[in-house]
């Protein structure tokens, strides 16, 4: 594991937090106006939206963390960001 500077470790952990924070506020219905396109009417379901957006928040951060504690190459990175974006079309799509 690669010792990061003082900085880069306050930059890695407070966007962990950021991620986790974010996830967390999104699924319990909280903070969804940050949501592009979302105006709080009838079209949208809220609390699917809210879970779909918290969870893929969740799995980016926990990906990240991985990502820096067990080395993984930067593609596991990628290609976990590329799954977390097809599965969220997938449910997106569902009724």
């Amino acid at each position: 594991m690669e010792n990061l500077a003082t900085g880069e470790l306050l930059l890695f952990v407070g966007g962990l937090l950021l991620l986790v924070t974010l996830g967390v506020q999104f699924m319990r219905e909280k903070w969804l106006v940050l949501i592009a396109g979302y105006d709080g009417g009838q079209r949208v379901n809220s609390k699917k939206l809210g879970s779909a957006i918290g969870q893929s928040c969740l799995f980016v951060a926990l990906l990240i963390l991985l990502t820096y504690l067990l080395e993984f190459p930067t593609w596991v990175l990628l290609v976990g960001t590329v799954l977390l974006v097809f599965v969220g079309i997938f449910r997106g799509n569902q009724d």
